[in-house]
């Protein structure tokens, strides 16, 4: 693990421990004078919220900075090879599609036919047209 978001976890640990403080004494001070006063409409100081707010802050992004990368198994492997985990630096071989699917493109047929034949794409008017007319033309 890093350092630097163990250090910005304990500094927002900190942080938030010191507006914490600062707001037990604030409640205490408006206790000793409510007391004196009848007066309930004090309220928090904005120095201390914001002082919580960044130090929640501050520890939401050293526990995303505390991330490592992703490590997983390969798909491939030999049955006599130990296991290695791959990381997220590492990359999947380049293949070139025109080689994977050269049988394909000498029998002439799509490998992705399924895909790329989409009928909901046909504009289905036209083609009514046309049979229209070729019926037409067939009754004459």
């Amino acid at each position: 693990m890093a350092l630097f978001p163990k250090i910005l976890q304990a500094l927002s640990l900190v942080v938030i421990s010191h507006s914490a403080f600062s707001s037990y004494e604030f409640h205490q001070v408006v206790k000793q004078l409510s007391q004196e006063l009848i007066d309930d409409s004090v309220t928090l100081p904005k120095d201390i919220t914001y002082e919580a707010v960044c130090g929640l802050l501050i520890f939401v992004l050293a526990s995303f900075l505390e991330f490592e990368k992703i490590t997983f198994f390969p798909l491939r492997r030999n049955h006599g090879e130990p296991i290695e985990t791959l990381s997220q630096g590492q990359y999947l071989k380049h293949i070139t599609l025109n080689k994977a699917t050269n049988v394909d493109n000498l029998l002439d047929s799509d490998p992705t036919g399924d895909v790329s034949y989409t009928p909901n794409m046909v504009n289905i008017h036209e083609k009514r047209k046309i049979m229209d007319d070729w019926l037409k033309k067939q009754q004459k």
